[in-house]
């Protein structure tokens, strides 16, 4: 059912490759395992101690993204990801390479940059109350969201680049996201410094990608790859 395709035979480390893909709403059970069973088994083991099935899905998709990125970079290794004590992603062999991953809705987005530290964030633009989130704004964003011709929109589009600066640094909880000012497309944080980026993508969502240089950011559409990779009717 699976085959190699190997994508990434002539990687160029002045770009990132921003995979995307958009899950089939209507997936059956079957095809969810049969797709499932293509994975490691540490890979499975993980997957089925998912209960809530859109999760299940997203980080499924996630993972077949994942494994294509493995492969194409010559990694072997059943468990060829680790995670740093913040929780942030890296590949457990040190080959130069970091990779990040989002999703949300029925979206899942990877990137993937060499030499360079990368974050990504996306979000599926939907209602929210965003006063709950004035605090994680700095005083001149929440002027910008609030007196902008659509706030909820602004705010997701700030939000997701505040995210992706968050991923990318891979302190998580140690940078506070009020002190992040994301109004410019590069935020110092500390002794570091990111070049952040809003992609569209679909115009349900918000993108963002944070990274430690400034490089071209070449999107590549999943769902050709899938396609040939996986002989399966979804």
């Amino acid at each position: 059912m699976y085959k190699m395709n190997n994508t990434l035979s002539s990687f160029n480390k002045d770009e990132i490759i921003l995979f995307y893909y958009s899950i089939p709403i209507k997936i059956n059970n079957e095809t969810i395992q049969s797709l499932i069973s293509t994975l490691s088994v540490f890979e499975q083991n993980k997957l089925y101690a998912i209960k809530h099935k859109n999760v299940l899905k997203q980080r499924l998709f996630g993972s077949i993204i994942l494994k294509h990125i493995a492969v194409g970079l010559g990694i072997v290794n059943a468990e060829y990801v680790s995670l740093t004590i913040s929780g942030k992603p890296f590949f457990t062999l040190p080959n130069g390479f970091d990779f990040n991953i989002s999703h949300s809705g029925n979206m899942v987005v990877c990137c993937l940059a060499k030499d360079s530290i990368v974050g990504i964030d996306l979000e599926l633009i939907r209602p929210v109350n965003i006063e709950v989130y004035k605090n994680y704004f700095d005083l001149k964003e929440w002027d910008i969201i609030t007196k902008s011709d659509n706030p909820g929109v602004t705010f997701f589009r700030l939000w997701v680049r505040k995210e992706a600066i968050i991923k990318a640094d891979g302190r998580g909880i140690g940078i506070e996201l009020s002190s992040l000012n994301c109004l410019k497309n590069i935020v110092i944080t500390g002794s570091n410094t990111y070049f952040i980026e809003n992609i569209d993508i679909d115009y349900e969502y918000t993108c963002a990608i944070a990274c430690s240089e400034k490089k071209t950011i070449k999107l590549t559409d999943f769902d050709e790859i899938f396609n040939t990779e996986y002989n399966l009717r979804l």
